[in-house]
């Protein structure tokens, strides 16, 4: 009797949780990777609202490569990136889900070595700007690539 009660009040001290969310990407884990960018990009303000959103010409699907892709059947990237003044960009964070570390290094490394982008711009002046780059694949492939300035989620 001493031993049930005994296993009772330690059911009770530990946490329990349990999660009855049907949704494919609960079982996969996030993988979350920081990095620093550059002094001078760090030192300005950076803006999350802006009245001209900095813009990538051309495709961001198209200029970025994910390795092994084809493995991926359920996965969502979020990019945290911080478009400078001058137009160049530096991945602050990056985090995923149903994805490996080496995909998200490999983006990482392809997001900071993008051409230019226009910069952002407040009141004619270029500025600083935080960018967060969502990219979603489903079945080996990449559904959706979209962007919006601010912090991802």
């Amino acid at each position: 009797m001493r031993l049930i009660t005994n296993i009772l009040l330690l059911s009770l001290l530990l946490p329990i949780t349990y999660s009855c969310n049907n949704d494919e990407n609960d079982q996969a884990p996030r993988v979350e990777l920081s990095f620093d960018c550059p002094e001078d990009m760090q030192r300005e303000e950076i803006f999350i609202v802006i009245e001209e959103e900095p813009l990538f010409d051309g495709s961001l699907q198209a200029a970025l490569t994910i390795p092994d892709i084809s493995l991926i059947s359920f996965g969502d990237i979020e990019l945290s990136t911080i478009i400078s003044d001058e137009g160049s960009s530096c991945l602050s964070e990056v985090t995923g889900t149903g994805v490996t570390e080496n995909n998200l290094m490999n983006i990482s490394s392809q997001i900071n070595n993008l051409p230019n982008w226009r910069p952002g711009m407040q009141n004619g002046i270029a500025r600083n700007t935080l960018v967060c780059i969502r990219i979603e694949i489903r079945d080996g492939e990449v559904v959706s690539v979209e962007q919006e300035v601010g912090r991802c989620s």
